[in-house]
């Protein structure tokens, strides 16, 4: 089967890798008590769209764009996490044929409707400040259901291959 639309396998490791060291960050930032600000490191400038100056409500002109300084570790975590979880996801198997297609395949759609499923339950109980929460988890959570989930049914379907 032709599938012009996955990394190569290679790309597999390099998302492991990728998805441990954000999940490092994301520990350490759990750990430290405010966050990745704790961390001068990760202070530098950074371009921006709509810099704060941008919501002045007092009518004066401001720029679209603009230099402020800033603490990227977020923003690195970010990145780390879903370029990680995309090349883990979308990776071509060493065997890839119908049947991991097929296990690709499910395993995106029962992440999607999981994930909007919580999502909607979300909407309807959660309100205010604590639904940006809400809405920053479901930013990682299909990618993070669908690797698990695919991940799983590899291992499970391999187990049922050993048996044999």
């Amino acid at each position: 089967m032709k599938t012009n639309y996955l990394f190569p396998h290679r790309f597999k490791q390099v998302g492991w890798i990728l998805l441990g060291l954000s999940l490092v960050l994301f520990i350490v930032f759990l750990i430290l008590p405010e966050g990745p600000d704790s961390i001068k490191f990760f202070d530098c400038k950074v371009f921006t769209l709509f810099p704060e100056k941008f919501m002045n409500w007092q009518n004066k002109p401001s720029p679209l764009w603009g230099i402020q300084k800033d603490n990227i570790g977020n923003e690195l975590f970010a990145i780390l996490c879903i370029v990680g979880a995309i090349f883990v996801g979308f990776s071509k198997e060493k065997v890839e044929d119908e049947y991991v297609a097929k296990i690709r395949m499910e395993s995106l759609m029962w992440a999607t409707y999981i994930c909007y499923g919580l999502l909607i339950f979300c909407i309807l109980f959660i309100y205010g400040f604590p639904f940006l929460n809400v809405m920053i988890v479901n930013l990682f959570a299909l990618l993070v259901v669908f690797v698990s989930r695919f991940q799983f049914m590899l291992y499970r379907s391999n187990q049922l291959k050993d048996e044999k």
